[in-house]
């Protein structure tokens, strides 16, 4: 209930609608998701710009390291020709230079061939992979021993503890 002016009464009612207000609110609203859609926009145009600033920076990186590899190749190619070396050979440093087979001037090793090696087969050993958990199977395909060999070496310690 309202009195004669549209003002709430004091036992309830309803408050006179406000043209202002909602105009005001409508305003405001609209600056709101213009600011919102502008901040939007200059996000995104510095995520693009940041992008173009990458990829000029990752192409001036190759370039510097493209000029590197040629100055280094003419230092290689420079000392080979004064010491003499073939340059049919690759020719490369040890830091770039993994795995694989010796070649002439490298200085790298060829892997060793370890298949003559001899395994000490020692009981205290077997114990000891048997004391980390490793299975009797395990232990005897390690050492080249058979299962019994390790079976009697665990058994000794077990009979020397009682």
């Amino acid at each position: 209930m309202t009195d004669s002016r549209g003002w709430p009464s004091l036992l309830g009612g309803t408050l006179p609608p406000a043209t202002g207000r909602t105009e005001r609110a409508r305003l405001r609203e609209a600056a709101r998701a213009e600011s919102a859609q502008a901040r939007s926009e200059a996000a995104l145009a510095r995520v693009e710009e940041r992008a173009v600033q990458r990829q000029v920076e990752t192409e001036a990186r190759e370039r510097a390291r493209q000029e590197r590899a040629q100055a280094e190749t003419a230092v290689l190619g420079l000392r080979a020709s004064q010491l003499g070396i073939d340059t049919g050979v690759k020719l490369t440093t040890g830091r770039r230079r993994r795995t694989g087979k010796q070649e002439p001037g490298t200085g790298r090793h060829e892997e060793r061939d370890t298949s003559s090696f001899k395994t000490v087969v020692e009981p205290d050993r077997i114990r000891a992979f048997a004391g980390r958990g490793v299975s009797v199977a395990g232990i005897a395909a390690a050492f080249g021993v058979s299962e019994a060999e390790v079976e009697a070496a665990l058994d000794y310690r077990e009979g020397d503890d009682g």
